[in-house]
């Protein structure tokens, strides 16, 4: 009886271990890495690299390695001449025929760093279609999943009431931007599809109370948090600005039918009407501290009694996720030709200038799917709505 007590516990554990932290976007993130790992060269290590990599970020290690298994002996050569190739092209900046031969003539030192930039350059080409297969595989899995369950919601001959869903106002919300967006051009849809399933800024505020009044989104991007906003009341007042014209045109799409004013405008120069909601995601670091304390200010102003401030910064608290969002950080300003370098205040920093702003405080900290961590910020004004 206590060995097949064991074997139970052993087969509980093993279950336990295949299906943790399967969502679509981690059990992505666990074959990037595992893809990765396959390939750059650092045998011997290659899969405890992947699976402590895939523990340090949570995700499902299994899988993770599983996915290491791509650099199996039958695999390898393709692997070493494909690393060469894009390695040379890369390093040398030209096509490079590789053989044992020519490997042999010119001697294996010459190849060395060729190689190690090249199968870095092909993990990143292996492992991101990779992932994306694994995510649309998982989201179209889940999406039978729900889709079954839902059919079977209303059968009476079962007799049973369908499960409980935490989280069917995240669903509501994907399922309503997937309608709104359709329209805009494919990579725009794609990009906003990714984005409401990977940011959990989302779903954290459709928890939060969002309070009444008029919605101010400050770098609006596509659109998507002043959505949230107006999900349970159509009529709210919903005013957003972004320097992209063309994020604005797919916002002013996908919101149609919305009280919606958006406008292509600076931030630092945009007229902030009174509000009961003022989000800023992500913007602030485009300013100084000296400009994200004016902004800030501005906003308090600009807030209705009971009104609420919500923006979102990077983590400032030392590790792994933070180096990665500070990186990321960095390379889109770059992508976006920004010719200031973010700033990164701590989290004591914002603190003080609430405090000094006479506005109350919360933080929720949160970790990306990809993973990115933040800070977002709820402030709320002193005094009684006005429809109190």
């Amino acid at each position: 009886m206590a060995q097949a007590g064991g074997r139970t516990r052993i087969g509980g554990r093993v279950r336990q271990l295949l299906a943790e932290r399967l969502t679509p976007g981690r059990a992505a993130a666990a074959v990037f890495v595992g893809v990765a790992f396959g390939i750059i060269p650092i045998y011997g290590a290659q899969s405890i690299a992947a699976v402590a990599l895939a523990t340090l970020f949570r995700l499902n290690r299994p899988l993770t390695l599983a996915a290491t298994f791509v650099g199996n002996p039958f695999f390898q050569p393709f692997l070493v001449f494909g690393s060469l190739v894009l390695g040379h092209r890369a390093v040398d900046g030209i096509w490079v025929q590789v053989s044992p031969s020519t490997i042999m003539a010119s001697g294996w030192q010459s190849h060395l760093l060729p190689f190690v930039v090249g199968s870095l350059v092909l993990a990143v080409l292996l492992a991101v279609p990779a992932a994306a297969v694994t995510y649309l595989g998982f989201a179209w899995q889940r999406g039978r999943r729900a889709a079954t369950r839902d059919g079977g919601a209303g059968d009476p001959a079962s007799n049973i009431p369908p499960p409980p869903d935490d989280r069917s106002a995240a669903r509501r919300f994907r399922n309503e931007v997937d309608r709104r967006y359709a329209g805009i051009r494919s990579r725009d849809r794609g990009y906003v599809r990714a984005k409401v399933r990977l940011d959990r800024l989302f779903s954290v505020l459709l928890e939060q109370d969002l309070g009444t009044g008029p919605v101010v989104d400050l770098g609006c991007g596509h659109g998507l948090a002043l959505m949230v906003a107006a999900l349970d009341d159509p009529s709210r007042p919903l005013h957003g600005c972004d320097l992209n014209a063309h994020r604005i045109a797919a916002a002013q799409q996908a919101l149609d039918g919305f009280n919606a004013r958006l406008s292509v405008a600076d931030i630092s120069t945009f007229e902030i009407p009174s509000a009961g909601l003022i989000l800023i995601v992500d913007v602030l670091p485009y300013f100084d501290r000296a400009g994200q304390a004016a902004l800030l200010a501005r906003c308090c102003t600009a807030l209705q009694p009971g009104g609420r401030l919500i923006f979102r910064v990077p983590e400032s608290k030392p590790g792994v996720t933070k180096l990665l969002t500070a990186w990321l950080d960095r390379a889109l300003f770059k992508a976006e030709r920004t010719l200031v370098r973010p700033t990164y205040l701590a989290a004591s920093d914002y603190r003080e200038l609430l405090a000094d702003l006479g506005v109350t405080r919360a933080e929720i900290h949160t970790r990306n799917r990809l993973p990115l961590s933040h800070v977002l910020f709820l402030a709320e004004k002193p005094g009684a709505p006005a429809d109190a």
